[in-house]
């Protein structure tokens, strides 16, 4: 296997869920939800041993991947796990030196279209910069009503490192994209032709498992020409060597001044944290409208606090969810507690009672409260039942207020998140 030489990428856990949704079909799920499927290293590598083995597999016909939370994946993520790092799967993909990670990223989606069996990517919610590279590797792409699809990295570090807006948006639609860093909803994806067709996010999982079913009736060996045929095509005008080429150009970029200094923003600090023995999660808008005063009920599962990408214990009294009124409180009886992230999951029933927005705080008297976040914009909080909101960090990090503060210039404020691109 190609990652013999990283096992640590391998091991648990597992961020690439693999179910059998079919016969002969096999479903990948990028699950980093509380990260929104951010591509770290480990989630790089099982996505790729995934796919190898299922291209090894006689009872795998063709392959879907989409992602679980609110998004498909909001790209690289540059803060990875601890343990690991960006070079540890680059020295897998490509030969070190100044672009490797450019490199990598583009045999990422070779090896794709270099995989006999057919891959269908299913896209919901955002696929943003490494995500829409992803995305972008699908012999064939469906996107849900929510998708939200582009490269926002083009304002402020420089090019993609897979630069596939020309060959699968159109001249036209592919400098605009490079041009602005904006996005494209689901129309705009199936309309100039980087996705092959639309669903409602709440039939989008039935409607391409008809379509790999489908696939997956064509005989193996008849479907692998099928599909290189088209892939050999492509190559022929270029497709792959413009590839390739793009990698260059994005390694030089990053050593422009203004990409070096955006980069800086983030990578010097740490994210934000608070240190309280109470916190204070309080609903601010419902899906069916009601805001204010009007809220009566907090309707969660789970609430759930962590500092350090873990999880931290909740007293069993605590927190307790659903419930009447208009907030819950956490109380940590030994004294205060450090938290930077939070994240809820969606309650059984009732999902027109599911928060929109809302806002956390922390307190060490329960008198006086100090705002750690505020959620004042709605958020996409899943429909399905038992569903994570995703972890969602605490405001006034450098990293956060760096992308916020960069898309907003654009009117284009997507997801207040820490430093992933």
């Amino acid at each position: 296997m190609r990652f013999d030489g990283a096992p640590d990428l391998l091991e648990d856990p597992q961020v690439v869920l693999a179910d059998r949704p079919a016969k002969n079909v096999l479903r990948l799920t990028l699950h980093r939800p509380h990260r929104r499927n951010a591509l770290s290293p480990k989630l790089r590598a099982q996505l790729i041993h995934q796919l190898q083995m299922a291209d090894c597999d006689p009872t795998v016909a063709v392959t879907i991947i989409r992602g679980s939370g609110p998004d498909f994946s909001a790209g690289y993520d540059l803060s990875f796990e601890v343990g690991t790092s960006a070079e540890s799967f680059s020295d897998v993909m490509d030969a070190p030196g100044d672009g490797q990670f450019q490199r990598g990223a583009v045999n990422t989606v070779l090896l794709m279209w270099d995989l006999r069996k057919p891959v269908i990517t299913q896209v919901h919610g955002h696929a943003l910069a490494g995500g829409s590279e992803i995305a972008s590797a699908g012999d064939l792409v469906y996107v849900a009503k929510s998708a939200r699809v582009g490269y926002p990295p083009t304002r402020s570090m420089g090019c993609p490192d897979t630069q596939y807006m020309p060959w699968l948006c159109g001249f036209r639609k592919g400098m605009e994209l490079m041009l602005t860093g904006d996005t494209m909803d689901a129309e705009q994806c199936v309309a100039c032709g980087w996705a092959n067709g639309s669903f409602p996010d709440e039939t989008i999982d039935d409607e391409v498992l008809k379509i790999a079913v489908k696939v997956a009736r064509v005989p193996a060996d008849i479907q692998q020409i099928n599909k290189r045929s088209v892939h050999r095509a492509m190559e022929v005008m270029g497709i792959r060597t413009a590839l390739r080429y793009g990698t260059e150009l994005q390694a030089l970029v990053m050593h422009s001044k203004d990409s070096q200094a955006f980069m800086r923003k983030f990578r010097s600090t740490e994210l934000p944290s608070a240190n309280f023995q109470h916190y204070r999660f309080t609903p601010l808008k419902l899906r069916d409208g009601r805001t204010g005063p009007e809220i009566d009920v907090v309707h969660i599962d789970r609430l759930k606090l962590r500092h350090k990408q873990k999880a931290t214990a909740i007293p069993a009294d605590q927190g307790v969810v659903p419930c009447q009124g208009g907030c819950v409180i956490v109380s940590f009886p030994d004294g205060p507690v450090r938290v930077d992230e939070i994240s809820f999951t969606t309650a059984t029933d009732h999902p027109e009672w599911d928060p929109l927005q809302w806002r956390f705080e922390g307190s060490d008297d329960r008198q006086t409260w100090t705002v750690l976040q505020n959620r004042n914009q709605d958020f996409p909080t899943p429909t399905k039942r038992l569903f994570t909101s995703g972890v969602l960090g605490l405001d006034g990090g450098r990293a956060s207020k760096a992308f916020t503060e960069r898309d907003r210039e654009y009117g284009d404020n997507r997801i207040q998140r820490r430093s992933m691109l």
